[in-house]
């Protein structure tokens, strides 16, 4: 018989494993145990340690994954006055499954007793979950060690290895009765995916090697051929407890459940275990060990192992009968085990399917744009280095084309709008996204895709025209929209809405402020504390207006002060946070004056004014009063004046790779940021400038991966809060130093010619040489072969995965940077 192991080389196993996690499933899943024996150390510290391990199943199931209706104990099960409060009682969390018991050679021992755990368990199942059947069991004597349960579309066949007709013995003999059992079950089922459960594996890779049920190769063998035929996907044993063993062979996997509770694993260590396996409605099975990530701590996280399945082509992205998948979809796959290429058929005839890609490694395929509304077929054969693998034939049907974008709101040529408004819209039919497009000319600048069919373009200008449309988009493509328009309203002045007293006698309020009208209100100093000799008049009063921004924001004061020559003035200042206070006029005249200051057009909401005194000096006691007849902020017309152009750019060669700029800060009030520019060509001709940096908050920026040797030249420009740029600055350039060659990486871990390395955990780590910027990792059995298995990669640490035992393995790294390749040294150790 070919008999084909999973401990494959290094890249075959990457390719095996690459099982996409998976979400919202709908099928079901269960979890197999082996060899928890909840009596040893001391009982009842092992059944404290199996309740640990059941316990953990809520809070560590993977993700997505349904919550399990099975928990499997592959042999070893233990006493019956044992079991019951160790599996059941004792764990609530998981009371509710059904356990499932196999007999294991413990339960034949004198002091085991499998006729006391058959009594106790009388059908060795408790609570089936609804929907499941016992739809054939073992003859008297040995009713119920053997049985066959069938659920949704998978059945569970459990095998008793030792019952030799009269008595149970401890031998991995594989009975006539037991072959018969399992080729009537198997034959009878209708279910698709089928599993069985055995206590002493076929296949045994450490403890048991030649003592199990290979101890007789020719019935093994028989026994293996009966399953094939039978198409199972797995089988799950113990006996070896090996946590991290499972086989292939002929397309069916031996899977080791390993240990719980407190026996003792591979290495000597404990080791707890549990396989989750998941069987979904299309009867993807997927099969994930889990193990705590440190010691026994459950508590402290859990390490996933995913175990290869089925040699076929799996997970089809579009689904098999998908609908209204877009046009542009790619199609993608979770590999067959062992699968090392893929052959494509793709087209619109499920017969006479095209071949459109042959022996590619990755697991993706673009065919490019589809026809809206039309039925594809596909297929992926896997080829695993021998033998091709015919797959499924899957389909899925395109979307239709996007509707277009209709009720705008406000309405197209609408007038008076509020500048507060939001923007929304009816969407197409067959529509996923929108494209907004949204200002103040035809046709408006896009600026976002969005999922919702509402917009905040936030305050708006007041009497500006607006224009904005909507494409639609969806699977099956882009639909361009209409261009709609709108014009805002006229927005009067704000005015205060309330007092602030700090110190001073105030005379009306904040009413009298809001229109010009001769009817002042006033605040005159007050006396401050402290030594009489020190005392002073001083004044502070504050006011709210809510401002309505969108373009130019301008604050008016109609106001005088007391006639008196050695007398105060009143600076008045603002605030949008009521802490940092920026000055804007002055009062210094005892009749009434119109003063004005324009405040950041970014400017909106809350805004306090502040005003005081200008002396404060020690005996000024000369108690002035200000009087504000008319106090308002404008909202007018949107800035158009563009800032001042940046001036002294500077620019430094940091390296072979990178320039560094500085620039004098703009001080004007509106500064929102600036954008940097480059070119190859002094003055930008003929290579003109084009913008690498659009955002730059501070007046500095690092210019990074450049080419070395090579002169750029730089200008910038100021943004304001409106929008509105500069010219250029000042030009300026600096040359990228000389690039080197990448010195060799160094200190191999493992060391050269190293022996005795662990095959499952070994990790391949070096020093990287000096200007390397990347590096390529060669991997191989012989030095003058050695395969690419990681390019351009910034670590220098390579997981290689499981590799063979006993084997000797050569590797080289290659240190890259934009100088060329520099080939390392091939060095090379030998696992145990």
């Amino acid at each position: 018989m070919n008999t084909r192991f999973a401990l494959l080389p290094v890249l075959a196993v990457l390719l095996a494993i690459a099982v996409t996690p998976v979400s919202a499933v709908e099928g079901f899943s269960f979890i197999t145990i082996c060899d928890p024996r909840p009596s040893n150390f001391s009982y009842p510290a092992g059944r404290d340690a199996l309740t640990e391990d059941l316990d953990q199943i809520p809070n560590h199931l993977p993700d997505g994954w349904p919550f399990p209706e099975f928990v499997f104990y592959v042999g070893d099960i233990d006493l019956p006055s044992v079991t019951e409060e160790g599996y059941v009682n004792a764990i609530p969390a998981v009371a509710g499954l059904c356990h499932v018991f196999v007999v294991g050679n413990h339960e034949i021992a004198p002091t085991y007793c499998i006729q006391e755990v058959k009594d106790h368990y009388p059908t060795m199942v408790n609570t089936l979950p609804t929907g499941a059947t016992v739809t054939m069991s073992s003859p008297t004597p040995t009713n119920d060690t053997m049985f066959m349960i069938e659920y949704q579309n998978t059945a569970f066949v459990t095998l008793d290895i030792y019952y030799n007709e009269t008595t149970w013995v401890d031998t991995g003999v594989l009975y006539d009765r037991v072959m018969q059992f399992a080729d009537t079950a198997l034959g009878t089922t209708n279910k698709p995916v089928k599993f069985v459960f055995y206590h002493e594996p076929c296949f045994p890779d450490k403890r048991h090697v030649g003592d199990s049920l290979d101890a007789d190769p020719v019935r093994r063998d028989e026994f293996w051929d009966l399953l094939v035929g039978h198409g199972v996907e797995a089988t799950y044993v113990g006996h070896d407890h090996w946590s991290d063993m499972e086989e292939e062979v002929q397309g069916i996997l031996e899977i080791d459940a390993g240990v719980s509770g407190l026996m003792v694993g591979g290495d000597n260590e404990p080791v707890p275990t549990l396989i989750y396996t998941l069987v979904t409605t299309g009867g993807l099975c997927l099969h994930r060990r889990a193990q705590p990530i440190s010691g026994r701590d459950w508590a402290g996280g859990v390490n996933y192992t995913d175990v290869p399945s089925s040699p076929w082509a799996t997970n089809p992205n579009p689904a098999d009968g998908a609908e209204d998948v877009d046009i542009n979809a790619d199609l993608s796959w979770s590999p067959g085990a062992y699968a090392e290429s893929h052959n494509v058929y793709f087209g619109t005839d499920p017969v006479n399917l095209p071949q459109v890609s042959e022996g590619q490694v990755e697991t993706t395929y673009d065919p490019g744009t589809l026809t809206n509304e039309e039925m594809y077929y596909w297929r992926i054969d896997e080829f695993d280095g021998s033998t091709t693998h015919t797959g499924n034939v899957w389909s899925f049907t395109t979307a239709p084309v996007p509707g277009q974008a209709s009720n705008p709101n406000p309405a197209d040529s609408a007038t008076n709008v509020a500048v507060e408004v939001d923007l929304s819209w009816t969407a197409g039919s067959d529509t996923t996204s929108h494209n907004v497009y949204f200002g103040d000319s035809d046709p408006p600048p896009f600026i976002q895709n969005q999922a919702g069919t509402t917009y905040d373009p936030g305050t708006l200008a007041p009497e500006t025209t607006y224009y904005w449309q909507v494409d639609e988009v969806g699977p099956g493509g882009l639909t361009t929209g209409l261009v709609w328009s709108f014009t805002t309203e006229s927005v009067p002045p704000a005015t205060a809405d309330s007092d602030i007293p700090v110190k001073g006698t105030v005379g009306g309020s904040y009413i009298d402020t809001q229109s010009s009208d001769d009817i002042c209100e006033t605040i005159t100093e007050t006396k401050s504390g402290g030594k009489p000799s020190s005392r002073y008049s001083m004044l502070e009063h504050k006011w709210t207006i809510n401002v309505v921004g969108g373009g130019t924001i301008t604050f008016y004061l109609e106001a005088y002060k007391t006639d008196n020559d050695d007398g105060d003035d009143f600076v008045f200042a603002y605030s949008t946070d009521d802490s940092t206070y920026t000055d804007m006029v002055t009062v210094t005249e005892t009749y009434e004056t119109v003063q004005n200051y324009v405040l950041p057009s970014s400017t909106a909401g809350t805004v306090y004014i502040r005003v005081t005194d200008t002396d404060q000096t020690a005996g000024n006691m000369s108690f002035d009063t200000i009087s504000i007849d008319h106090m308002y902020i404008s909202t007018g017309e949107p800035d158009t004046d563009p800032p001042a152009a940046p001036t002294g750019l500077t620019a430094t060669s940091a390296g072979a790779t990178q320039i560094d700029l500085d620039w004098a800060d703009n001080t004007e009030p509106d500064l929102s940021h600036y954008s940097v520019w480059r070119s190859t060509t002094e003055g930008g001709s003929p290579d003109p400038y084009i913008e690498i940096a659009s955002d730059v908050a501070g007046s500095d920026y690092s210019d990074t991966g450049l080419s070395p040797s090579m002169t750029y030249y730089y200008v910038v420009k100021a943004v304001d809060t409106s929008s509105n740029e500069s010219g250029y600055s000042n030009e300026a350039s600096a040359t990228t130093s000389e690039l080197v060659l990448p010195g060799q990486a160094t200190d191999p871990t493992p060391s050269e010619n190293q022996v005795d390395v662990n095959k499952n955990t070994v990790i391949l780590s070096w020093m990287a040489g000096t200007d390397a910027a990347s590096h390529d990792v060669y991997l191989g059995t012989s030095p003058d072969a050695l395969l690419l298995v990681s390019e351009g990669q910034s670590g220098t640490i390579y997981d290689p995965g499981r590799l063979e035992r006993q084997t000797t393995y050569h590797w080289r790294i290659d240190e890259v940077n934009a100088a060329g390749t520099t080939t390392g040294i091939v060095w090379s150790f030998t696992t145990r």
